[in-house]
């Protein structure tokens, strides 16, 4: 080669350019050792971020690449209180390689960036704050950050390409004191591939993503979840200028469920349009519910299931005001759920469910519940105002369901029914009447036995539905007794919504049963008077009936024979008719050997006063019978039902009876307070037995009457009931062998008693009260006749004939008797004897007069005779001695004196003893 040559100028040449190069690596080397290079970053790493960095080892490498090194790298923690002593982050080896090449070509490559073994700790004090927020490079004013005026995303001076970034052997630790919250991820690994164009048109990113050994601790999953493992795979396509998105990879693993997401993103700078496709590869549903915390679903615990479901989902379109359109399906198949409580599991489900972000469409739904088919298809549009469209058909064996439904104890289901339900329209609140539904559910040997019934019900017949009515078919069994019942129920749906006007059209039912016997005694037998006695007392002040609901009422009841609380009636029949809280009903019945019709009156319009007036009739029936059976309807028991039962123990007989009653109120003692009313009744061939105020009365007249049990032919009364009492304003009693009797005064409901009886003794009773007067008048009169003979009296005794026990015309007496007190504890008195014949009374005073007279006559006769004996003597004897006829005559005078006197005392006690027996 010849001296000067161009190869041998351009061998020099680059013989000069790598020993200059080589010079310069010497002396870049000479001038960067490792203790100037972590002299030189960690001041500067430490003013950034206000933290204490340690590095134990620093290198740089030249060729072919230039790299850095660090290994040992600490980041301590916030030294506030309330947080760990542990570093912040924590480094094992960082290096990062740039090919020496590509810088000179203008096209950086990054070969390589490796981060191993980091550690980050992220805590939360009690107060909510980070470990981090207390940085300096997070502290410098925001206004200093340079804004883009343009608006436009800067480009790059030059290409960057990321060959590999590598991140092994991870782990995060987050810490929330304040939730309780703990989240660690002890093993994460990254790989990253990255280019990135000067334009930013042209970005691409790929990678995996491993996070091994995540456990999760919250308040509420005490025991912390762990070694799970989430994967995300990722390939991916940028322009940040014309904001465009493509992801040609997007895996998601999380345990055993993997989620793929493809597809483009355009226009994500200004109004993004996805173009997305989320799937999944086949889900055992087993797996998935496994993964689920029991703590955050304790329904878990009791739950298994089996199967397999399939998720897809598209996201086509613009996001508007954050709508995202969303259209998928999940596709489930040989799916099966098992409860623990449930006898029966749910098999065989398989569907295929279609969805949008504002409709849902189930073509097909079958499943098993145990052996009962179930079949379900539908679909909703809008979801802000429903249109649906959906059918269900079932046929269920009650029996199955017996753990599902939670019974009381003796209570029972089996039998068959079957069901189908078709709703279409729109769910409108302000008119239910968009929405029609139809339905039909027929009932096959339905056994329902609930306590407090003693029989099962054997329902057999058809149940229809509609958006309008309600219809039912239905014939019921219970022991021997049979029933068929028919009904219509119309605007039921206005209980719960208004129609299109905003008004609640009133609910109005029809309804006939017919029962050939109602035996509900047999089924439903009654309480104990006892218990039924306490229930009622504790229900006093009890409201009647809460505010009802708006439902007009009208039906026909009839039965050949009904049985309840011990009441037999046949042929019943009863027509129920209830307007706008206005009610009617009408009862006939026959009744032992008897009649009852009654017709009820109720105004219910306002549950606070609720007014009636109740007409009875009753005919030709027993009042044993009548007040044995139906004195246990009249609760609640207070005096008023405990006066019936002592009627009930006492009387007997056939009754007539007619009654008008009214009253109003709230409450059954406002009812009783407030009862008016009047009752006529009339009772043959009768008897009054076991009496305790007959017992009391025949006490105080035992001397003229023995009273025990009256037996009568008729009783006869007109009662008034006012003011919480009843008046007896005529009761009258005609017994052959005791005579009539009068009753006046009332009985108050608190058992209260102020009577007066008259009793008109018959003339049997009569003749021997007279007869032994007689006899002992006679008696008096011969003693009379003894004591007063040779006296003026002599013959007074006549007078005993015109005095004594007061007779009528008829020659009957007449007992008055009180009585007081109350009807358990009665106070009786005897108040004399009534009026006899219209001359008695004058008779009887006329002969006291007549002995008075005749004793003062008396008296003055013998005054008068001894006065002109006297005065005879005195003549005589005048002329002989004076002196001594005046001295014999003022002691014969003053002998006579006394001696009328002792007469006179002698014959006063004589009329006074006469006296006190007349």
């Amino acid at each position: 080669m010849k001296k000067g040559s161009p190869w041998k100028i351009a061998g020099i040449f680059l013989i000069t350019l790598i020993a200059l190069a080589l010079a310069g690596f010497s002396i870049l080397w000479m001038m960067f050792p490792p203790q100037k290079i972590k002299n030189m970053v960690i001041p500067q790493v430490e003013k950034a971020l206000g933290r204490k960095v340690q590095i134990q080892k620093a290198g740089l490498s030249i060729y072919p690449s230039i790299g850095v090194s660090l290994s040992g790298v600490e980041i301590s923690n916030t030294n506030r209180s309330g947080y760990s002593q542990d570093p912040f982050i924590r480094l094992g080896r960082f290096n990062i390689s740039v090919d020496v090449l590509s810088i000179l070509r203008r096209r950086p490559e990054i070969g390589k960036i490796l981060i191993s073994n980091p550690q980050v700790l992220l805590e939360i004090d009690t107060s909510g704050s980070f470990n981090y927020s207390d940085l300096a490079m997070l502290a410098k004013d925001s206004s200093s950050v340079k804004e883009n005026k343009s608006g436009s995303i800067p480009m790059l001076p030059v290409p960057l390409t990321l060959k590999s970034l590598i991140i092994e052997n991870g782990l995060i630790q987050y810490t929330d004191r304040k939730s309780g919250q703990q989240f660690a991820i002890e093993d994460m690994d990254y790989d990253l591939r990255l280019s990135i164009d000067k334009q930013l048109k042209d970005i691409n990113a790929s990678g995996g993503l491993r996070l091994n050994q995540v456990s999760v601790k919250t308040k509420e999953i005490k025991k912390s979840l762990s070694k799970l493992s989430i994967a995300l795979d990722h390939d991916l396509g940028l322009d940040l200028i014309d904001g465009k998105a493509q992801l040609r990879q997007l895996r998601l693993s999380l345990q055993k469920v993997v989620l793929n997401l493809t597809g483009s993103v355009v226009n994500f700078n200004n109004k993004p349009e996805l173009d997305l496709l989320l799937d999944s590869e086949p889900i055992a549903i087993k797996d998935l519910l496994a993964e689920i915390p029991v703590e955050l679903v304790p329904v878990l615990a009791e739950l298994t299931a089996s199967g397999t479901a399939d998720l897809a989902l598209t996201l086509k379109g613009v996001i508007e005001e954050g709508k995202i359109p969303v259209q998928g399906s999940l596709k489930l198949s040989d799916a099966m759920v098992k409860y623990v409580s449930l006898p029966k599991s749910i098999s065989g489900l398989n569907t295929e469910i279609f969805f949008t972000d504002s409709s849902l469409s189930v073509p097909d739904l079958k499943m098993q519940f145990g052996s009962n088919p179930v079949s379900i298809r539908g679909s909703v549009v809008n979801f802000k105002k429903p249109l649906i469209d959906a059918f269900l058909n079932a046929k269920l064996d009650l029996l199955d369901f017996k753990d599902v439904i939670e019974l009381p104890s003796g209570a029972a289901l089996s039998g068959i029914i079957e069901t189908d339900v078709t709703a279409k329209g729109v769910v409108d609140p302000a008119d239910h009447s968009k929405l029609d539904m139809t339905g039909n559910a027929l009932f096959k040997n339905v056994s329902v036995l609930w306590p407090p019934l003693v029989k099962p019900a054997i329902i057999n017949g058809n149940f229809t539905l509609s958006s309008k009515a309600i219809g039912e078919n239905l014939e019921l069994k219970i022991g021997k007794s049979s029933t068929t019942m028919s009904a219509a129920v119309s605007n039921y749906l206005s209980l719960i919504f208004k129609d299109k006007d905003g008004k609640n059209p009133r609910t109005s039912a029809d309804f006939k049963i017919v029962s050939t016997e109602l035996d509900i005694d047999e089924f439903y037998p009654p309480a104990p008077e006892k218990a039924e006695e306490k229930k009622a007392a504790s229900t006093q002040s009890t409201p009647l009936i809460a505010p009802l609901p708006g439902v007009d009422l009208k039906g026909t009841i009839s039965a050949n024979k009904i049985v309840f609380k011990g009441i037999e009636m046949k042929n019943m029949n009863a027509r129920i008719n209830s307007i706008n809280d206005v009610a009617d009903i009408d009862i006939k019945t026959g009744f032992v050997n008897g009649s009852i019709s009654e017709n009820l009156h109720m105004d219910l319009r306002n549950t606070n006063n609720i007014a009636f007036k109740n007409k009875l009739s009753v005919s030709n029936v027993l009042i044993s019978d009548l007040l044995s059976q139906f004195r246990n309807l009249l609760a609640p028991t207070n005096s008023l039902n405990t006066g019936l039962k002592t009627i009930q123990n006492t009387l007997i007989g056939s009754v007539n009876l007619n009654s008008e009653l009214a009253g109003n109120g709230a409450t059954s003692q406002d009812l009783t307070k407030n009862l008016k009313g009047d009752i006529s009744l009339k009772v043959r061939d009768g008897k009054i037995s076991n009496s305790i105020i007959v017992e009391k009365m025949s006490g105080v007249v035992e001397k003229f009457v023995s009273i025990d049990d009256i037996n009568f032919r008729d009783l006869s009364a007109l009662l008034k009931i006012d003011d919480e009492k009843v008046f007896f304003e005529n009761l009258k009693i005609q017994s052959d062998a005791l005579g009539d009797f009068d009753v006046k005064g009332s009985m108050g409901f608190d058992a209260g008693l102020d009577i007066e009886v008259w009793n008109r003794m018959s003339r049997s009773a009569s003749s021997k009260l007279l007869s032994a007067q007689s006899g002992v008048k006679n008696t008096l009169k011969g003693t009379l006749d003894n004591a007063l003979k040779g006296t003026g009296l002599a013959g007074a005794s006549g007078l005993l004939d015109q005095v004594g026990i007061p007779a009528d015309s008829d020659g009957r007496v007449t007992l008055k008797i009180g009585v007081g007190g109350t009807s358990s504890n009665p106070k009786a008195s005897f108040l004399g004897f009534g009026p006899g014949a219209k001359t008695q009374g004058s008779q009887q005073s006329s002969a006291k007069q007549q002995v008075t007279e005749k004793v003062q006559d008396v008296i003055n006769q013998k005054k008068e005779q001894l006065q002109k004996k006297v005065e005879k003597t005195v003549e005589e004897q005048r002329s002989k001695v004076e002196a001594e006829i005046k001295k014999q005559t003022q002691e014969q005078k003053s002998a006579i004196e006394s001696q009328l006197k002792k007469q006179e005392e002698e014959l006063k006690k004589k009329a006074a003893r006469l006296k006190k027996i007349f």
